[in-house]
């Protein structure tokens, strides 16, 4: 038998409360996401659980729309009478977009009537879709968003990195904000698989042009790594709870600014010490040669087994100007180097360290983004330069890796 959610939520009152989302750039309140609670006297009880049920019980469909839709209008009427200086982000499910699809296709969404009759401008409104999944609809979906963001509305897809949520979201829906689930903020502390796919979701959303929120945060080593993965806005209880009350725009600067000014310090001195590092490794190659051939055109083994060779390089090969190995691989193992004629013929040119026929030019050395060599399973920088007129030669260097 279901849980009595009707009877439940027949008591008291339900009523929106607004947890802050700052913004990094002006340390000040970017916006206010309304959450649905419960209150019975003193007791105040979030509707997150109500709403993951409902989700999943066809009897409960209409309570779920009918509590949904009080929570919005009540904070649309709200947010009409307030100042244009701050956002409101409404949580739409996409569940009933596609229930207006079917009964209403030719009328415009039931939130956006209700902002023009409460008169709030929907530029001051984030339609957040929820993790939810909608099968076929998606692209029907698309349709329905694309007309929130002709009216003005901004959109952002919620809880990227919860267990049933399809970066296709991403894809068809174009956000304006990627809302990233505390669940992968939390592990990527612990696991660098998580950083790597924290890292590349940052890279996706430079490329689409879109702006990365972390919520959830909870700890100043969570805002560091937020920061560290290009949060832009930042929402958790390490800044404050959802609220009956909207927080003032200007409370967080003193709480966020020593830790943006700490996290440049980190960001300076890590990124220096890279340079170094570089600079050392570069010194180190060009100081030993590793580019001499013999007759046979490989590398010399004799030259990579010199200092200091074994302190900085694992693995040393050569391709021609298209990418395609014609060196074996020249390898160290603890101190000796060997050769490894598997290498051969094998194309490296969608390699990210590939910089293309004309893409070293006359450098002394280009170098690659630290990157994960999968068949090693190691962390790498590689080091490329031109060798002779025809052919590129490349040096694998072990890095450690830091934190976000």
């Amino acid at each position: 038998m279901p849980f009595p959610w009707r009877e439940r939520l027949s008591e008291g009152k339900i009523v929106p409360h607004y947890q802050p989302i700052l913004s990094v750039e002006t340390q000040s309140v970017f916006g206010y996401e309304a959450l649905g609670r419960h209150c019975i006297g003193p007791e105040v009880r979030s509707l997150g659980p109500f709403f993951q049920a409902s989700a999943l019980e066809p009897r409960l469909a209409e309570l779920h729309r009918d509590v949904d839709r009080s929570l919005r209008l009540a904070a649309m009427s709200e947010f009409a009478t307030l100042g244009p200086e701050v956002l409101l982000f409404l949580n739409v499910t996409p569940r009933l977009m596609v229930e207006h699809l079917s009964l209403r296709p030719d009328e415009l969404p039931w939130t956006l009537r209700m902002m023009d009759e409460v008169g709030l401008d929907p530029h001051r409104v984030v339609i957040e879709l929820t993790e939810e999944a909608v099968g076929s609809q998606t692209e029907s979906l698309r349709r329905l968003v694309d007309v929130y963001r002709a009216h003005g509305c901004s959109i952002a897809v919620d809880d990227v990195g919860a267990e049933a949520s399809n970066l296709d979201r991403v894809g068809y829906f174009e956000p304006d904000i990627i809302k990233i689930d505390a669940f992968m903020l939390k592990r990527s502390l612990r696991e660098r698989s998580f950083r790597q796919v924290l890292r590349g979701l940052g890279t996706m959303a430079e490329g689409l042009g879109a702006s990365l929120l972390f919520e959830g945060v909870e700890t100043e080593e969570e805002l560091q790594q937020a920061l560290g993965f290009g949060a832009r806005f930042l929402q958790g209880w390490y800044f404050a709870k959802a609220a009956p009350e909207l927080v003032p725009t200007e409370r967080f600067a003193p709480l966020l600014r020593p830790s943006l000014e700490s996290f440049a310090r980190r960001r300076g001195f890590d990124e220096a010490q890279k340079a170094q590092r570089i600079e050392t490794v570069v010194g180190i190659l060009t100081a030993s040669d590793p580019g001499a051939k013999n007759e046979a055109g490989r590398v010399v083994l004799d030259r990579l087994a010199m200092e200091p060779w074994g302190e900085v390089a694992c693995r040393v090969f050569v391709t021609d100007l298209l990418g395609f190995q014609v060196s074996p691989n020249y390898e160290r193992v603890e101190s000796a180097w060997t050769e490894a004629l598997r290498g051969l013929g094998r194309c490296r040119s969608f390699r990210p360290y590939f910089p293309g026929p004309h893409g070293i030019g006359h450098r002394p050395w280009s170098v690659s983004p630290t990157y994960f060599d999968v068949n090693d399973r190691t962390l790498l920088r590689t080091y490329g330069r031109p060798l002779g007129a025809d052919h590129l030669i490349f040096v694998d260097v072990p890095e450690i890796e830091k934190p976000a």
